[in-house]
């Protein structure tokens, strides 16, 4: 009797001290696919918005305000790089991303954030999840999400069950409390390699012992083309280089039915299978006219007015097969759009979490992206992360004509919003 009641009473104990150590674990939440399969297992946080949203319709200003961001990033960050070479870019992944960190942000810098975005957290999460909600993604055509929270597992870090509730409620972010090791890059840059089929591999090489979180958002593409190209369609030709250069490169060539035009450019349409994506190429009416100029003076207003009026009509083009991909920080971009306190030291990000009872400030915003078009379709994939550190109608056909035989701006677009996911500039193919 008397060891029976010794291993009862080691039981207990064992018992107790699993749910004390339990209780000071950080929660992780396990949801992974917003797209997929919203609800799903997690220890503590259930992402339990999506039901409020579905019936929803998005804000009507939803459309301009994306678009809005769009540009106004396309055009600071050309601000910011070397014109001379390819540039890609994910405003959708960049929203995605400034949508979990403003969610821990705090008067000035919570009022700084949203303005950038268009739209304070308590408009911008119900628009975004019913956003992501809609998108439509399946065997022929994925577009997917994903977020996650890792954050140093300090006993002087503190990340409020609040924040952590928030974004996975509206974003089922996945949050990890880890060491922030090298065991930790790994883990990171396999949760990215995974989120984006393999086509981002790494974005860290290390972490700086200042660095306490990293708010990331992935984003995969990978869609086949509504109607695929035929041995005969597919060529070589020559693609003339921003600097002047030919290059020989591999055309697809066809015939389209959307035509788009505005002031001082013409573009084309082509579908991924579904019609739920497509490509768009945009070429300056003027050949003396750079891409990076026609990219520059593109606004959302602009963007949409001309979306919003495709013509029907034929349209014979060539696209050329590429691969591109880039690297960009983010951070004096977004400085410049407005968005500074986040950056600085007086940055308020106490409803996310303290470090000793300090506020944390955004170190750094940084994007990286990948694409690749073919004869198949075209696959694309952005992640985006934000590194916290402690303070201290139809007339006759009519011949249309678009060769993207020179610098041009592209988009991937969603066609019922015209919300382009990527926009890219290619000052060369090959």
């Amino acid at each position: 009797m008397k060891k029976f009641l010794s291993v009862c009473c080691l039981f207990l104990a064992v018992v107790l001290l699993f749910l004390t150590v339990s209780c000071q674990m950080q929660p992780t939440v396990r949801s992974t696919n917003l797209l997929k399969e919203y609800f799903g297992d997690s220890e503590t946080f259930l992402p339990l918005k999506a039901g409020t949203v579905k019936s929803l319709a998005l804000p009507e200003d939803f459309s301009a305000k994306m678009a809005q961001f769009a540009f106004a990033l396309l055009k600071q960050t050309i601000c910011s790089l070397d014109t001379s070479k390819n540039q890609l870019l994910s405003p959708l992944s960049a929203m995605y991303c400034l949508a979990l960190i403003v969610n821990g942000a705090g008067e000035e810098t919570r009022e700084q954030m949203s303005r950038v975005l268009g739209m304070a957290p308590e408009d911008l999460n119900p628009a975004l999840l019913g956003y992501a909600l809609e998108l439509p993604s399946d065997e022929n055509t994925k577009l997917e999400l994903a977020n996650s929270v890792w954050f140093r597992n300090s006993e002087a870090l503190k990340i409020n069950d609040s924040f952590l509730q928030t974004v996975a409620d509206w974003y089922a972010a996945q949050a990890y409390a880890v060491d922030f090791d090298q065991q930790t890059v790994k883990e990171i840059n396999a949760w990215c390699e995974r989120h984006t089929d393999g086509m981002i591999k790494k974005i860290i090489e290390e972490l700086d012992t200042s660095s306490m979180m990293y708010l990331i958002n992935a984003l995969v593409f990978d869609g086949k083309w509504e109607n695929e190209y035929e041995d005969s369609q597919v060529s070589e030709g020559q693609f003339t280089t921003a600097k002047g250069e030919r290059e020989t490169v591999t055309f697809l060539s066809s015939t389209e039915s959307l035509y788009l035009e505005g002031e001082t450019f013409e573009g084309v349409v082509k579908y991924y299978k579904g019609g739920d994506y497509a490509f768009v190429g945009l070429l300056p009416k003027d050949a003396g006219t750079g891409a990076t100029t026609l990219a520059e003076s593109l606004t959302g207003e602009e963007w949409l007015s001309v979306w919003n009026n495709k013509q029907e009509t034929v349209v014979k083009t060539k696209i050329p097969e590429f691969k591109t991909e880039s690297s960009i920080e983010l951070t004096d971009i977004l400085k410049s759009m407005g968005m500074t306190e986040a950056f600085t030291g007086t940055a308020n990000f106490l409803p996310m979490g303290t470090y000793g009872g300090e506020s944390l400030y955004l170190s750094g915003v940084f994007q990286k992206t990948y694409l690749e078009l073919d004869r198949s379709g075209t696959k694309a994939a952005a992640v985006t992360w934000g590194e916290m550190k402690n303070t201290s109608a139809a007339p006759p056909p009519v011949w249309k004509q678009v060769y993207l035989d020179r610098p041009f701006v592209y988009m991937i677009v969603d066609t019922q919003y015209g919300i382009p996911s990527f926009i890219g500039i290619a000052q060369t193919v090959s």
